[in-house]
């Protein structure tokens, strides 16, 4: 009768009239959630920014009293002891010590609490990037279905014009090959079905990898038009504003201005700087500031009070003593000025680097900006090639039904139809890939925001553009 299984079909029949399996929703935001939780790198390292707050804790301990207390067993041939020597001695003593002030144990405070906060920094740029990675495979699946869906209509079309090439055929008005070519164009589509089909299942594995769940997980996705207002450089700021020059020059800068302000990198940097300023405070007045510290002593001789052994009856001694002491290094063979040298070069170092990252950073915006301009360009100018390459192919089928127009026309019509609507997919997810890639170096994300948040970025982004 004209109809038979595909190989692929057969592949994804088990049993007749059984109930589909059901697919658990995953929204955008839904898999930055999941992934964020179990993500084992992200875990670590927050147990890093743990070990450097316990860090913090110990270095404010050393300015704590220090309690210690020991005790000494001591015993003498009894042919020598005597009584002012006896045969066996026990001694004990307890000594309090309490630093009152260091310069060195204030800025070692102040050093690990930087450090703390570096570490703090790093865990925010694993997050900030683990989030980019998500968001792109979640796009890249996205894309992948709607391509898939472009394929699975374009299979329609082709069998829908293999019977109109099989009737002609019957009624005489064309030839055999043109049903062959139709049946050979049948069997390219289901393999680009089959193509796109194993792609989604490798992008989903790779997705469920970062989620860190099972990776034969699949699910249902939020739509493209969802997804437009998750990024806050959409299509709606840059169809209003994009031709505009100040106003692409005041978006541009405000870009700039955040990536340097929310930059993990650049902040690490800025506390390295700190740190050795610090370190060089330290240096500079290790000659004119003591380090104080009191201290309280008490001792006890012969705690056994009753005769032990020959000589035992010696008179028991205890004592007690407290004071106050001060050292101040007065010359340490150069050792502080050459540190203070060092420091001071280290600094002028870190503060070219830091230069250097805020050019790095600003170029970085720039090249994306300028990436993110494009793909808009290439969604408008896509989204009206498919418009007029579906009007053609509408003309050109309806020729070829007639006998007006040759097989080779119709599919030439086909394939720019199909070449069309498959480049303004992917104009459409490289939007939203380019703006997402923006978010990350500017270092924030809408989609992480509350809704009030995300209101009063975009009336500030709409405020800027409208200047």
């Amino acid at each position: 009768i004209g109809v038979y299984p595909s190989i692929l079909m057969l592949q994804q029949v088990n049993v007749i009239d059984q109930v589909p399996k059901f697919m658990d929703y995953l929204g955008f935001k839904d898999a930055i959630s999941i992934g964020l939780k179990n993500n084992p790198d992200l875990k670590s390292k927050y147990q890093d920014i743990t070990t450097s707050n316990y860090d913090v804790k110990i270095a404010n301990s050393k300015r704590l009293p220090q309690v210690e207390a020991d005790m000494n067993y001591q015993k003498i041939d009894k042919d020598i002891a005597n009584t002012l020597q006896p045969e066996n001695i026990i001694t004990g003593r307890i000594s309090l010590n309490q630093l009152i002030f260091s310069d060195a144990a204030n800025a070692n405070v102040q050093i690990r609490k930087m450090n703390m906060q570096i570490t703090e920094s790093q865990y925010n740029q694993g997050e900030r990037d683990y989030i980019y990675d998500i968001a792109v495979a979640y796009l890249d699946v996205l894309q992948l279905n709607a391509q898939l869906q472009i394929q699975r209509s374009n299979y329609d079309l082709v069998k829908e014009f293999l019977n109109v090439a099989k009737i002609k055929y019957e009624v005489g008005s064309s030839g055999v090959q043109d049903v062959y070519r139709w049946e050979s164009s049948l069997s390219e589509s289901l393999s680009s079905i089959a193509r796109i089909q194993g792609a989604i299942k490798a992008k989903e594995a790779s997705l469920n990898r970062l989620l860190n769940v099972s990776v034969e997980n699949t699910y249902t996705y939020q739509r493209l038009q969802d997804l437009s207002n998750s990024f806050f450089v959409g299509k709606d700021l840059l169809a209003n504003y994009l031709y505009g020059e100040k106003a692409r020059k005041n978006l541009l800068e405000f870009l700039m201005a955040g990536a340097k302000l929310n930059s993990p990198e650049l902040y690490q940097v800025q506390k390295g700087i700190e740190i050795l300023q610090r370190e060089y405070k330290t240096a500079q007045r290790e000659n004119y500031l003591p380090q104080i510290q009191a201290f309280g002593e008490y001792d006890k001789n012969n705690i056994i009070r009753e005769p032990w052994g020959r000589g035992g009856g010696g008179q028991i001694d205890q004592y007690w003593k407290v004071g106050v002491g001060a050292v101040l290094p007065l010359i340490k063979g150069g050792e502080t000025v050459y540190t203070m040298k060092q420091k001071d070069s280290q600094i002028k170092s870190t503060e070219y680097q830091k230069r250097d990252l805020e050019n790095s950073i600003d170029q970085t915006v720039a090249q994306q900006f300028a990436v993110l301009l494009a793909d808009y360009v290439q969604t408008y100018t896509t989204k009206i090639a498919t418009e007029n390459a579906k009007k053609n192919l509408n003309i050109v089928k309806n020729l070829y039904a007639q006998g007006s127009v040759t097989i080779t026309d119709l599919i030439d019509a086909r394939n720019s139809a199909l070449s069309a609507e498959l480049n303004e997919v992917i104009a459409n997810y490289n939007l939203l890939g380019s703006a997402v890639g923006l978010e990350k170096i500017y270092g924030d994300y809408l989609i992480l925001k509350s809704p009030q948040e995300q209101k009063e970025l975009l009336n500030q982004l709409t405020s800027l553009m409208e200047k």
